[in-house]
């Protein structure tokens, strides 16, 4: 049976990686753990009788508790040395591509060197649709034939079923409102505040702002003119709330600036509930009118359009979004995202490890110190586009 160990963990904040690996092929043995973990079960592990595969999703986990700037530069260092070591060793490295660069992260250049030598040593890099496969690979200068393609699963029956009276009754919500759900983080990207200075033009609608997460600041800044049709909860919230926030709105706000795959997307259009998006790349596919309201990249005024739209729509036209959405939601299942994935990671146990080019002798590795800062690699890369 094949090691697979992933990080970081993050299943406790996100079901994603709960809900894939339980799908993947009973060939690989999947747990997590850091790149220490993964040599040290490559040293036992014997040779060729079983591989070791180290499946690396969110590159800047490594630095994300660090705040003092020289303590992140030791961190990068680390695990890129550990890292080099470990393919350098025969391990092998699958990346998951979830954003094209970390988020308003404040040591941003320090991942980005990260995902640099990430991409030049990944024998498959995983992306979520067709479109992020050219972001990614534009954004590196990659052969897009290293690419594979895994879908993101839905979340249907993962959060518990909520009614909407019980909802709107809990979180006061009038129920004759129309709601519309601006959920997560409101980091920049997000676009939240865009979402909120067109609410506070559109003074006419009845729309009901409804804010649920943890936010990055210390108080998020509602508009005097936008207060009293906006209901904020400002801190973590367990399962039963994210249910909850669903059921009571009648649709969610994806304002990005900019986004390679969105959780989110999947969790709002398999709660049932139409959407309302920008016309990004990485969203065209679902950004459809039958499940959704769509705008212009950018363009206020034709974000305000379509939250006009959606604040005058007949309930019955939501509701038959709402059932589109969660019929295109469906198609997206986690058995067939796990067997994608099971798939990807056979077809690089049947190519060569990267070792097997030839970086550095084992015996020289011993005497070798640790190299310098994220240094450019002296092997070629092997199938990077020129």
């Amino acid at each position: 049976m094949h090691q697979l160990i992933f990080y970081p963990d993050y299943r406790r904040a996100n079901p994603y990686q709960s809900l894939l690996y339980q799908h993947v092929d009973a060939a690989f043995a999947v747990s997590p753990g850091s790149i220490d973990e993964a040599r040290a079960q490559l040293s036992l592990q014997g040779r060729r009788e079983r591989e070791v595969i180290f499946h690396l999703h969110w590159e800047d986990a490594p630095l994300r508790a660090i705040k003092d700037v020289q303590e992140a530069e030791r961190a990068a260092r680390r695990f890129a040395t550990e890292l080099d070591r470990f393919v350098n060793a025969g391990g092998r490295l699958v990346w998951t591509k979830h954003n094209l660069k970390p988020h308003d992260f404040i040591h941003a250049d320090l991942a980005e060197e990260i995902s640099t030598l990430v991409a030049q040593y990944a024998e498959a890099i995983i992306v979520h649709s067709p479109a992020a496969i050219g972001a990614v690979a534009d954004h590196y200068r990659l052969d897009r034939r290293r690419f594979g393609l895994q879908l993101h699963g839905n979340y249907r029956g993962h959060y518990p079923t909520v009614s909407r009276d019980v909802a709107r009754k809990a979180l006061g919500i009038a129920s004759d409102s129309r709601c519309i759900l601006l959920f997560g983080r409101l980091t920049r990207y997000k676009g939240g505040d865009l979402l909120i200075q067109a609410l506070n033009d559109l003074s006419e609608t009845s729309l009901h702002l409804l804010v649920v997460g943890k936010q990055p600041f210390d108080r998020l800044e509602i508009p005097a003119g936008l207060r009293d049709r906006s209901t904020v909860i400002d801190r973590f919230v367990d399962d039963q709330e994210v249910a909850q926030a669903f059921a009571a709105a009648d649709g969610v706000a994806l304002p990005y600036r900019e986004i390679l795959t969105s959780g989110t997307l999947f969790l709002a259009l398999g709660a049932e509930r139409p959407v309302i998006l920008p016309r990004l790349p990485t969203l065209l596919e679902a950004a459809q009118e039958e499940m959704a309201f769509s705008y212009q990249p950018g363009q206020k005024e034709s974000l305000c359009q379509a939250l006009k739209a959606f604040a005058d729509a007949d309930p019955g036209d939501l509701s038959m979004m709402g059932e589109r959405g969660a019929a295109y939601a469906i198609d997206h299942d986690w058995h067939l995202a796990g067997r994608q994935l099971s798939d990807i990671l056979h077809g690089i146990l049947t190519r060569r490890p990267m070792a097997s080019f030839g970086r550095i002798d084992p015996a020289e590795e011993q005497r070798q110190q640790e190299p310098d800062y994220l240094k450019p690699l002296t092997r070629p890369l092997l199938d990077a586009a020129e």
